[in-house]
C-alpha cells in the first residue's frame, strides 16, 4: 500500500492502520515527532517504542480525516508498557515517500 501516494487514497481506519503497521515495520526513519510532541513525550515520560506500539496496535478513536494541510490525520489509544496512551498524528507524502507526522501525545 505505502507504494501510493496516500494522499491520492481514501482511508478508512483499517486501510489507516495498515498503512501505519507498513511504514513503521518498513522504516523507522519514516516516523516524524514533532518538537511539540517531544517535549510532551519527555515531560510525561513516554517513548518512541510506546508510541509506535500504539499506532500498530491501538484503536482508531478519531479519524482519519483530512486535515487543512490536506494529509491525513487521526487520534489511536492504546494500553503500552502499563501505560495508557493516546496518539494524534498524520499520515503524509513527500520526495521521499510516505510516512508519518506525530504531533502530540498524552
Amino acid at each position: 500500500m505505502s507504494e501510493k501516494n496516500v494522499l491520492t487514497l481514501e482511508l478508512t481506519p483499517i486501510s489507516a492502520q495498515k498503512l501505519l503497521i507498513e511504514i513503521i515495520s518498513s522504516n523507522s526513519g519514516k516516523v516524524k515527532f514533532t518538537t511539540h510532541c517531544e517535549e510532551k513525550m519527555t515531560s510525561r515520560k513516554i517513548t518512541r517504542t510506546q508510541v509506535c506500539c500504539v499506532l500498530k496496535h491501538g484503536r482508531f478513536i478519531e479519524g482519519p480525516y483530512r486535515s487543512a494541510n490536506r494529509n491525513w490525520e487521526m487520534k489511536v489509544e492504546g494500553l503500552t508498557a502499563g501505560d495508557f496512551i493516546r496518539v494524534v498524528c498524520a499520515i503524509d507524502n513527500d520526495s521521499t515517500g510516505n510516512h508519518i507526522i506525530v504531533i502530540t501525545t498524552f
